[in-house]
């Protein structure tokens, strides 16, 4: 059929396009007679309703319902009979050869309804009013830098061969829903390609959209919103959506029910919001969304079902509003996180509560959120490997791995980690809430902190569970940290809790169930609160249990009501203030040591009450511990206990009973020349407080100690003559009590002496020789009147003076001169003599000392 060069006419027309031609007529006529009042803007070709249409049949639509192309073309072009239609409809017609309206300038509208297409539509370059394609069947349409003033639709279609639509500029709506494109373009390989594409309104590839192919959207501009909600994008193994630096300035929605087999790539893109509730993306092993470097204006939303397998990646993203994982599943089985977002920015929350779930690492390392971190509920799952890994992450306000109330069930959720969870040098504004977590490090670290810091309180209570250690080395928590209930478990011997150097604002409490298995390790910290336990558990039996050694609590340690360590407590050179208390704790340790204070200095009161037993096995040292108070009325001390160097400067009054015990306790002390030092710090302080009685006692009790120790026996007995006479100096006068006795006794014995005729006169006097020679038989027996006395009678003889003659050195009371005892007994005078300077030199060895301690 022959076109004229211009213009079409009647005659070249066939029945179909005659129909066509007449509609074009009718609008020839309403537009050139002023008559009619209701004018047709539109030629229309509409047999019967276009939905009743099977569009799949067309390639068997006979020469009825055939339209060429050239026709569609020239009416495009108005190069028609003095027809220039607005809108050109066209309905369930065959289009038979190729539309080709490359660097054309379309004059009206074009509406195709239910058509089938033999060959290519090609738009390249052209200029149009707006394309609306309803319910089509086309082999391929080639749009590359098609401008449309309106709308581009190709809606409900079948696309064989794909769509290209690079660097076209839609200034109204582009609209892809429920359209199939069952294969890739040959020019580009891509289901759609959409490279540089401007759409002034927004993109709707959604309710049935379907590619068997890539989606290429590079550096698109999408003014409104971009649409994937109910979509099926599938190119397994491979890219199904790439849109790196594609810029939607509404939301990019993939929710509900979008699925994509195959990687989604928004490196660099810039969105309002981006929403992937419910949207299932598949892409095996590799990220199943990859969006490095991705740009939000307002939210993101992974939630309500979202499940990526491959994981989602959005490296150095900044979101504007909060990320949304809540019931989220995250799955990475090829050895890259599960969801990876270090260094992003969020400026609100990030959540991942319950149903949150993730199988690889979650990885955040360096990342920012200005708002909460919420993942109560949350399960987390890298089996041996790190199940959250949060290096350098700043919260702006609280994080929450806790559990939390489910709406449908009467019991609470637990946030879980299987794997450990790492926030090594993380700073967190608020709170870090972890109660009634459960962490499982596989063997591993449970939780890992060192150089965390935050800004509240550090939660590790209420049923909170660890398997492995928690490490906060060199932690800073700026409020309270509670691990009251907590259960902190791993091997015995290895270490459950690593705080050493941990810094603590206000308080530390561990109680109200508190169970630790392996070693609670407080080493360098400092606590300018209290560290309080109370109905505590910590199981270490073969090595220290609580280790707190150069720890510093500035208000002071308790230890309350059913503690109970098995294992050494040492607070070796700990700084405490206010109050060290031990009251009702149960200690148990199989190398011995029960508590370890050695070198401590406690600027209060060290309070050891009632012990929950009233037997302790085991050993207390408090070698070099300076205390303010003692306070042991109620403690019953243990049978080995170092006090070496030990100081005090007061002690807490009682009963009587009191220093017998206290001399119990130090008895028990280790042996050796510092023993003395325990026995003087006591009687020091008793001194201190008006008790110079009871310091004396326990100084005797201490020189009794130091005797037993003496290897050789004759300086034993030595000690213990010292200690019978003076007390070792501290009783000097207990030697006349000695001196009494002998003095008593010594007087009964020359009275009875005296009395049976055994004491002479010791000198002749006045010519008359003494009965000592007389009764040595030398001379005759004294007369009977030698036997009175004279004028130079000598003076009497009285037992007892003669007594304390003897014993009285120096000074002498004229009896021994005088009177003599006979045969053996002159002995006795030779003993009582001694007995005397012995017990003078005693004296006053006991006085000196006594002056020498003033």
């Amino acid at each position: 059929m022959a076109l004229s060069p211009h213009y079409l006419t009647r005659r070249d027309l066939t029945s179909p396009e005659s129909r066509l031609w007449d509609a074009l007529a009718r609008w020839d006529a309403v537009h050139h007679h002023d008559k009619l009042s209701a004018p047709e803007d539109a030629v229309n070709l509409a047999p019967g309703d276009p939905s009743q249409v099977d569009v799949n049949t067309g390639a068997t639509w006979g020469s009825d319902r055939q339209v060429r192309a050239d026709l569609i073309r020239q009416i495009l072009l108005g190069r028609t009979e003095r027809c220039r239609p607005r809108k050109l409809v066209l309905a369930g017609a065959r289009i038979t050869g190729r539309l080709d309206l490359e660097h054309l300038a379309l004059t009206c509208h074009l509406k195709l309804v239910s058509c089938y297409f033999d060959d290519t539509l090609v738009l390249d370059q052209a200029e149009a009013s707006g394309i609306y394609l309803i319910n089509c069947h086309l082999p391929s349409i080639e749009a590359t830098q098609l401008h449309t003033r309106h709308s581009f639709k190709a809606e409900n279609c079948t696309i064989r061969n794909g769509v290209t639509l690079i660097g076209a500029r839609i200034d109204g709506q582009l609209v892809l829903r429920n359209t199939k494109l069952l294969g890739v373009s040959r020019s580009h390989n891509d289901a759609l390609a959409a490279d540089a594409l401007t759409v002034g309104r927004g993109m709707y590839c959604d309710k049935g959209f379907r590619s068997e192919g890539p989606v290429s959207l590079v550096g698109a501009q999408i003014g409104g919103r971009l649409k994937f909600d109910g979509a099926r994008l599938r190119h397994a193994g491979e890219t199904a959506l790439h849109a790196d630096e594609l810029v939607v300035a509404g939301n990019l929605c993939m929710a509900p029910n979008c699925e994509v087999v195959g990687a989604v790539l928004l490196n660099a893109a810039r969105i309002g919001e981006l929403d992937c509730a419910g949207a299932q993306l598949d892409h095996g092993t590799g990220a199943a969304l990859q969006a490095v470097g991705l740009q939000v204006a307002q939210s993101v939303r992974f939630n309500n079902g979202f499940r990526a397998v491959g994981g989602v990646d959005i490296t150095n993203c900044q979101i504007g509003g909060r990320l949304d994982c809540t019931k989220g599943e995250f799955i990475q089985g090829g050895g890259r996180p599960a969801l990876e977002m270090s260094r992003a920015r969020v400026e609100q929350n990030m959540l991942c509560r319950t149903g949150f779930r993730a199988t690889g690492m979650v990885l955040l390392d360096g990342a920012d959120i200005r708002g909460n971190l919420s993942w109560e509920g949350g399960q987390f799952n890298n089996g041996a490997g790190v199940a959250i890994s949060a290096q350098g992450v700043r919260v702006g306000r609280n994080v929450r791995l806790a559990k939390i109330a489910d709406p449908g069930s009467p019991h609470a959720v637990k946030f879980q980690a299987t794997g450990s969870v790492v926030l090594a040098d993380s700073e967190i504004g608020g709170q870090l809430d972890c109660q009634g977590g459960s962490f499982d490090g596989q063997g591993g670290p449970a939780l890992s902190a060192p150089g965390l810091i935050v800004g509240s309180d550090l939660l590790l209570a209420n049923d909170f569970h660890a398997t492995g250690t928690v490490r906060l080395i060199g932690a800073e928590v700026r409020g309270h940290a509670d691990w009251s209930g907590g259960r902190f478990h791993t091997d015995v011997g290895a270490v459950a809790v690593n705080a050493t150097r941990l810094v603590v604002h206000h308080n530390l409490d561990f109680g109200n169930r508190f169970s630790a298995v392996g070693s609670v390790v407080l080493d360098g910290s400092q606590i300018k609160g209290k560290i309080e336990s109370s109905r505590a558990s910590l199981h270490n039996p073969n090595g220290e249990a609580l280790s707190a050694s150069r720890v510093e609590a500035l208000q002071g340690i308790r230890l309350l009501h059913r503690f109970a360590a098995t294992g050494t407590v040492n607070l070796e050179s700990a700084s405490i203030g206010v109050e060290l208390t031990i009251d009702g704790a149960k200690l148990t340790a199989a190398d011995g040591t029960l508590l370890n204070l050695r070198g401590a200095e406690i600027t209060g009161t060290l309070r050891l009450a009632k012990p929950s037993e009233r037997t302790i096995n085991g050993e207390i040292d408090l070698s070099y511990a300076r205390v303010l108070q003692l306070d042991d009325t109620g403690f019953v001390w243990p049978a080995r206990t170092r006090l070496d160097h030990f100081t005090y400067e007061t002690l807490e009054e009682g009963d009587q009973s009191l220093t017998g015990r206290r001399k119990e306790w130090l008895s028990s002390s280790s042996a050796g020349t510092q023993s003395r030092q325990v026995y003087q710090q006591l009687a020091k302080v008793y001194r201190a407080a008006g008790k110079s009685a009871a310091a004396r006692e326990v100084l005797v009790a201490g020189e009794d100690a130091r005797a037993k120790e003496l290897p050789n026996s004759w300086r034993r007995g030595l000690r213990r003559l010292l200690r019978l006479t003076i007390g070792y100096g501290h009783h000097p006068f207990w030697i006349i009590r000695w001196f009494v006795g002998a003095w008593a006794l010594g007087g009964l014995l020359f009275y009875l002496l005296d009395y049976y005729g055994q004491i002479a006169l010791a000198n002749n006097l006045d010519g008359i020789p003494s009965c000592l020679q007389q009764a040595q038989g030398n001379i005759p027996a004294c007369p009977p009147e030698h036997t009175k006395t004279t004028a130079n009678t000598p003076p009497s003889f009285f037992g007892w003076v003669y007594s304390l003659d003897l014993l009285l050195p120096v000074v002498s009371l004229g009896q021994r001169a005088v009177w003599f005892p006979l045969h053996g007994w002159v002995w006795v005078t030779s003993f009582f003599t001694c007995l005397g300077w012995i017990f003078a030199t005693t004296l006053v060895y006991g006085l000196s000392r006594a002056i020498q301690r003033e």
